[in-house]
């Protein structure tokens, strides 16, 4: 069966040589004090030519699960690691999961490129550096069915998921509901914040935090989105999401 693999952002160049440094993708790195750690590919050397041969290498070296395929597992992975100062990948960590299997295939895919990088640059000194990487999962036929399906599909689990959360105030099931709607769609801001609110509400503070960090990252704003501003009186999440900063 013919499975679709993508990757959304080759390396995603939210790169960091700290956690608070980050780069704008369309900004010149040639033009800033440092460099992200670049992807040389198998067989790197000092005197390799700069080339982005990620996208090329994961897509030939991760195979879509059958474990995964058998359960119509399909969405959007978000997998964040370290490149050290030798090149080194380590510190795998998937941010935004589609299913477990598609999680090992990826962190393995991830630890075979270790060596195979150039390391991050700052001042001209070798530094650690922090990439991102989404990668799709579909089974549907092409690049537009993939985006009609994601799209309908995180629709439909967000509108169940603000039912859950302010009419019927089942907030584990309202959760569970927004995983969902991430799964599609992992930077969806308001997803992001309302999931945090839940998570707040039934003790996870630690899930809460990751949550409400990525809505800043995402938006920029340490606000709340308008749309969705809530009496704080009703979920606990809200006032710690005003005060996580402080």
């Amino acid at each position: 069966m013919k499975t679709m693999l993508t990757l959304l952002i080759a390396i995603g160049l939210s790169l960091a040589l700290t956690a608070q440094e980050k780069i704008n993708k369309s900004i010149d790195i040639e033009t800033l004090d440092f460099i992200p750690a670049q992807f040389m590919g198998p067989g790197y050397n000092l005197n390799a030519q700069d080339g982005d041969l990620l996208e090329n290498y994961l897509s030939n070296y991760i195979n879509y699960p059958e474990e995964a395929i058998e359960c119509r597992a399909q969405g959007i992975e978000v997998v964040k690691f370290t490149v050290d100062e030798k090149g080194k990948v380590g510190n795998i960590k998937i941010v935004n999961s589609v299913c477990p299997d598609i999680d090992e295939e990826i962190i393995q895919a991830l630890y075979s490129t270790s060596g195979m990088w150039k390391p991050a640059v700052r001042d001209g000194s070798n530094g650690m550096c922090y990439p991102t990487v989404s990668l799709c999962f579909s089974l549907q036929k092409d690049n537009e069915a993939t985006l009609k399906y994601f799209n309908e599909h995180a629709k439909t689990h967000f509108n169940k998921a603000t039912a859950c959360m302010f009419v019927d105030h089942k907030i584990k099931k309202a959760e569970r509901l927004f995983d969902q709607v991430l799964t599609y769609k992992p930077n969806d801001s308001s997803t992001l914040y309302l999931r945090g609110i839940c998570r707040y509400d039934r003790g996870n503070v630690e899930g809460a935090l990751e949550d409400w960090n990525r809505y800043s990252n995402i938006t920029g704003f340490t606000t709340p989105p308008e749309e969705l501003a809530l009496d704080a009186k009703e979920f606990k999440g809200v006032e710690a999401f005003a005060n996580r900063n402080k």
